[in-house]
């Protein structure tokens, strides 16, 4: 049995792991577990194990440095690295090729288990001295590490393809599957996990640098029932992306390849994209521009159901185009949700999406591979800032009045008055303005002037502006009516004091 050390500082995180590998059908043990790099080390010096799975970013020494004394101390074992989302384009550059793959948080369990086998497998077969003959399998291992192939690696005879597979949704004992499935090709294929994208594998193949007609004719068809397939295991669709043919040098062009059109959508939908064609076809580059005007009337009349209008009218245009890249589906809804927060405070209903989610949207983006996870995320955004925004008009007129002393101390700079809120609020602007001075002593005007005149005074007196670099910063587009009105004010506070 292959023994198992698992590196997580979080202990709710490691409990977790530790419960969702299946130990004994996948022949591991537990070897351990530690809550730093430094503790992970002494536990390894110790009692050296086979394999080493860790997070990144851990007190005391973090996983980088742990993979640097790992290699240092030239213990033989396999890593598997877990990494956040946001952090993964950098960890993939960064850690060195030791390592075997990589797996994203949140850790899906069906994915750890496939991904351990796969390493166990690994770790049979070279301990067996079968990967020593069978410089394919190394030389694939080498290319999903990061690295290109060692010099001193007898390369295969022949050229190589690789092929991703993203998949929608998960399935059981996809791995199996996909490897039974693949043994329908007439050339010599090996299957792995694919952990730089969510839910997906990839395929290399030896194959003759020259196709017959019958050769091609049987990978577009093993390729076809792959993505039938998967479909009816997942209920859920299926992008191939294939790459072109390439010398075995340059495996990890072949797999970067086949991952980049991976990430591409037919009309909206899974298919098989083939690199060749991809790169000579019209690509959508960009979706239509949102509308500011729908979403301010959206927000204005707070129905609900509209969600699902504005829903279809921005997926609308992904089921349009031919040809449609993942990348831009998300920087859309970036520009989206940028645009609904700016609508939102010109509304007078300021919301904060990241806070209303629980996380960065940007992050929630950047996990999303589908329309309809698009239209999901859309339509979850919409019906909480409507809900917030509901929230926001049901304020008593004292706590309305609290926001409007909060809206004052952060928009000082900008162009503010009473008679603009109250009818966002849909509020009497006299009734208002008269609890406004019962509440704060002063009426909104000269509320607004202190925290404005406040603000200057700190900045010419404590760091040094002018009064002319401090007009604007604090709402005055004419500097000699600023300078006029800092007079008054601290001649006032002078006989205040006097």
């Amino acid at each position: 049995m292959f023994s198992v050390l698992i590196v997580e500082d979080e202990e709710w995180i490691r409990r977790g792991l530790i419960r969702s590998i299946d130990w004994e059908r996948l022949g591991l043990e537990f070897g351990g577990e530690a809550d730093n790099g430094a503790r992970a080390l002494e536990l390894l010096r110790s009692r050296p194990v086979d394999i080493v799975l860790t997070d990144m970013k851990m007190p005391i020494c973090d996983g980088r440095k742990m993979l640097q004394y790992i290699e240092n101390m030239e213990l033989d074992c396999e890593i598997i690295v877990l990494s956040e989302y946001s952090d993964f384009e950098y960890m993939r550059q960064a850690i060195h090729a030791h390592v075997a793959d990589y797996l994203l948080k949140p850790v899906d369990p069906e994915r750890l288990n496939e991904l351990l086998a796969s390493v166990a497998d690994h770790l049979r077969e070279k301990r067996s001295g079968i990967e020593q003959s069978d410089p394919f399998s190394k030389l694939c291992r080498m290319t999903l590490g990061g690295s290109g192939p060692d010099p001193g690696l007898d390369l295969p005879s022949g050229v190589i393809i690789s092929a991703a597979i993203v998949l929608e949704r998960g399935g059981n004992n996809l791995l199996a599957e996909i490897k039974t499935l693949s043994a329908g090709f007439m050339f010599e294929s090996r299957v792995y996990p694919l952990h730089s994208l969510r839910q997906a594998f990839c395929i290399f193949q030896l194959v003759p640098e020259y196709f017959t007609v019958a050769e091609s004719s049987n990978c577009e068809g093993v390729f076809r029932k792959l993505h039938t397939q998967c479909m009816e295991l997942t209920g859920g669709d299926v992008r191939i992306g294939v790459s072109g043919k390439h010398n075995c040098a340059d495996a990890r062009l072949a797999l970067a390849e086949a991952i980049d059109s991976a990430k591409y959508l037919h009309r909206g939908l899974g298919t098989i994209m083939y690199h060749d064609r991809v790169k000579s076809a019209a690509v959508t580059r960009e979706l239509p521009c949102t509308s500011e005007r729908q979403i301010s009337d959206f927000l204005a009349h707070g129905r609900k159901e509209k969600i699902a209008d504005l829903c279809g009218t921005f997926i609308g245009p992904i089921y349009d185009a031919k040809y449609m890249s993942v990348a831009v589906i998300r920087k859309a809804l970036v520009d989206y949700t940028i645009m609904l927060e700016q609508c939102s405070s010109k509304a007078g209903y300021a919301v904060n999406i990241s806070s209303l989610l629980g996380e960065n949207y940007m992050d929630r983006i950047a996990k999303i591979e589908w329309p309809e996870e698009a239209r999901t995320f859309l339509g979850g955004v919409l019906e909480l800032v409507s809900q917030a925004i509901w929230v926001k008009r049901s304020l008593t007129t004292a706590d309305l009045i609290q926001e409007i002393i909060k809206l004052i101390e952060t928009h000082y700079m900008d162009d503010i008055n009473l008679m603009q809120i109250s009818q966002q609020y849909h509020i009497n602007y006299v009734h208002l303005s008269r609890s406004f001075k019962e509440q704060t002593g002063a009426t909104f005007t000269d509320f607004l002037m202190r925290v404005r005149m406040k603000k200057a005074e700190e900045l010419i007196e404590r760091y040094g502006r002018s009064e002319k670099e401090t007009a604007p910063l604090v709402g005055y587009s004419n500097p000699y009516y600023f300078a006029s009105s800092y007079k008054k004010y601290k001649n006032s506070l002078k006989e205040d004091r006097e």
